[in-house]
């Protein structure tokens, strides 16, 4: 199985230790809900399964 494949096929379960790494990272100000913990980590992982399928240059 190739990486991007491995990225689509187990999203919710590496969101969801996203989720659970986020909420133990020390901010200031207000607690932060699941959603905005996420933010963006599910486009995120998108973007980086969908760049993995593109041909790649030696540089």
């Amino acid at each position: 199985m190739r990486l991007s494949e491995f990225l689509r096929n187990h999203s919710e379960k590496i969101l969801a230790a996203w989720d659970e790494f986020a909420a133990t990272v020390t901010h200031s100000g207000k607690s932060l809900d699941q959603k905005a913990l996420r933010d963006h980590a599910a486009q995120i992982l998108l973007a980086i399964a969908k760049d993995l399928e593109k041909p790649q240059t030696d540089a």
